[in-house]
């Protein structure tokens, strides 16, 4: 069986907004309707910048800046509801070194230093010498386009910016906007080998039209990847696979697929710690670069969830309805206040998948799946074959009652178990 994929090539980096099957949705925030024009917009995201714990305002992170005349445009790799993904074919500077070379939020926002001490925002000069400043940062948007190209020969980064036919409406693209900057911001700050890079930005502010990002390039997704394990796992079940050794090539796959979930949770743990829920959690956007490592990309729908907005019973007042219906937690599909726990119902989802290389709910539309999934309780079916510590995780994730879900620290645990216990 294959399974659907977006409008996005077989083998391609997929970093795009892409929204899954048919039978699915990507529901934007709804306070984004409220906004009525892009000051609007920009004074909002501005506002979050300068609430958020993420950040020390007196650290200052660079991203070399490029002009859209230096980028030579590859194929497309990707395209969502908003965004258009491509291969970057070449980078050629045009000109020296300038202060318009660098791009860090805090100077976006206005922000010229912060005393975390006493929360007051105060002037204050780079202590370097600036030409020695600027040259240092100029070296980074060099080296960038001196190594576009990986080995001489596939490129390396990708260039992810809204769609044209999304500028051309209004509030489209208002919507578009914020999702790039609440990415760009979310980029600056996470650090992690499972997330992906960003390297550069586009020149002029986040909110005008050729504004895009530059990201490192990917080379597969994971619901392509379960495409090719399904087809290796009927290899081996063969007459000719059993002959050569199809049952330990098949243990070797269970966890070569119990490592890719486990690299999932670590960067879903790193998340967490620090108060982020991601909110869309689809094979889809979970991707691979040249190296086979995973990389969680598609950060427009991530939220820094603040601890004055928590509400007594530890839920907060999101936007419902954010995210796939076919991974979405229950709480979410029924616009009910929630928090961190329904990124692990997605995840236990995403666990049945990678373990039964099968589409979680196939066939059933939106509705089914908000009437029988998100309120009369359905989930997939476990396996009995499966490792039972395994089948207990899944159903704990996915479990109705989100206080039942476990951390994704337990998560981690059980899977590192696991593993071992297959001598991975």
């Amino acid at each position: 069986k294959i399974r659907h994929k977006n409008l996005i090539m077989a083998t391609s980096l997929v970093i795009a907004e892409a929204h899954g099957p048919p039978d699915q949705k990507k529901a934007k925030c709804q306070t984004y309707d409220e906004i009525t024009n892009i000051e609007l917009a920009r004074a909002r995201v501005k506002k979050a910048f300068l609430r958020s714990n993420l950040l020390d305002l007196n650290k200052e992170i660079q991203f070399p800046r490029f002009d859209q005349s230096e980028i030579k445009i590859g194929n497309m790799l990707g395209q969502g509801s908003f965004g258009t993904v491509c291969e970057i074919a070449e980078i050629k500077i045009e000109k020296e070194r300038s202060p318009n070379d660098t791009f860090s939020f805090r100077s976006w926002a206005g922000v010229d230093d912060f005393d975390s001490q006493n929360g007051k925002i105060e002037s204050g000069e780079i202590d370097d010498d600036e030409e020695e400043y600027y040259e240092l940062q100029f070296q980074d948007k060099r080296f960038i386009a001196d190594n576009y190209k990986r080995n001489g020969d596939t490129a390396r980064y990708a260039i992810k910016s809204i769609s044209p036919d999304v500028k051309k409406n209004p509030k489209k693209f208002r919507i578009a906007a914020m999702d790039m900057a609440v990415e760009t911001y979310f980029l600056s700050v996470l650090n992690h080998k499972n997330i992906i890079k960003m390297r550069g930005v586009g020149q002029g502010d986040m909110f005008d039209g050729d504004y895009f990002l530059i990201l490192d390039r990917l080379y597969d997704i994971l619901s392509d990847k379960l495409d090719k394990w399904v087809m290796l796992s009927k290899k081996y079940d063969t007459v000719f696979g059993k002959i050569r050794k199809g049952k330990t090539k098949k243990k070797m796959l269970f966890i070569e697929r119990l490592n890719v979930a486990l690299s999932l949770a670590e960067a879903m743990m790193y998340l967490h710690k620090l108060n982020i829920i991601y909110r869309d959690l689809k094979p889809n956007n979970i991707g691979f670069d040249s190296r086979g490592n995973v990389k969680l990309f598609d950060f427009g729908l991530a939220k820094e969830l603040q601890p004055h907005q928590r509400l007594s019973n530890g839920t907060y007042r999101l936007t419902g309805e954010a995210g796939s219906y076919r991974y979405m937690a229950p709480e979410v599909a029924n616009k009910l206040p929630y928090n961190l726990s329904a990124d692990i119902y997605s995840f236990g989802i995403i666990l049945w998948e990678i373990v039964s290389m099968d589409i979680p709910f196939d066939g059933f539309s939106i509705k089914m799946l908000y009437d029988m999934v998100a309120n009369w309780g359905k989930r997939p079916e476990c396996h009995p074959s499966w490792p039972a510590e395994l089948q207990t995780l899944m159903k704990n994730c996915w479990d109705a009652s989100r206080g039942r879900r476990p951390p994704f620290s337990k998560v981690v645990d059980v899977l590192q178990q696991e593993i071992a216990k297959l001598g991975g």
